[in-house]
């Protein structure tokens, strides 16, 4: 018998101790590129599910909020669907490949923009047209079934074009009326 990577990452103690390259690198910059200065910056390690939710966090944390003021009330206004975020993040954990030791996940927010990179190239038949579409493939089976159980993901090959575009385009649709109410 023998542990899976999927296993060690999912249920393991301290799984950088032999996959060091399975953290999050998260950074907050004051601007719209990595020369600016570093507003926040934290190393996410431990068990996968660990990991994805401090990632939610730091950027819960590190995204602006604008607000609208109505007579004596304030709303803020979230730049980007929480939904859509969750889905990258958890995309980005679930189906990178751990066999490049090279580099780790790394979340960079921005003033203008949240990137989620994550190391090697997409799994098997998928192409940055066709994944809009909804083509996927599991490049960590085992990895998805795990965080599909424990509720972060339902691996049904959807979360780009469901979760991803279509909240990201009726957010910024919202945001473009609210703009043109106030205008």
């Amino acid at each position: 018998l023998a542990l899976s990577v999927a296993a060690v990452l999912v249920f393991g103690e301290a799984p950088q101790r032999f996959l060091p390259h399975s953290r999050v690198s998260a950074a907050a910059f004051a601007g719209v590129d990595e020369d600016c200065p570093l507003l926040d910056r934290r190393e996410l390690t431990g068990r996968l599910p660990t990991i994805i939710d401090d990632a939610k966090a730091f950027l819960h944390r590190n995204i602006r909020r604008p607000a609208l003021n109505h007579g004596f009330s304030r709303e803020d206004i979230l730049l980007y669907d929480p939904t859509a975020l969750g889905e990258a993040l958890v995309n980005a954990v679930v189906h990178r490949d751990y066999s490049l030791s090279g580099s780790q996940i790394r979340v960079f927010l921005f003033d203008d923009r949240v990137e989620v990179r994550s190391p090697g190239r997409l799994p098997n038949s998928v192409s940055l047209e066709n994944i809009k579409l909804g083509v996927h493939a599991e490049r960590n089976r085992a990895l998805a079934t795990l965080l599909t159980q424990l509720g972060h993901m339902s691996a049904i090959g959807t979360g780009v074009p469901r979760l991803i575009l279509r909240l990201s385009r009726e957010l910024s649709r919202r945001l473009s009326s609210q703009e043109s109410e106030l205008s």
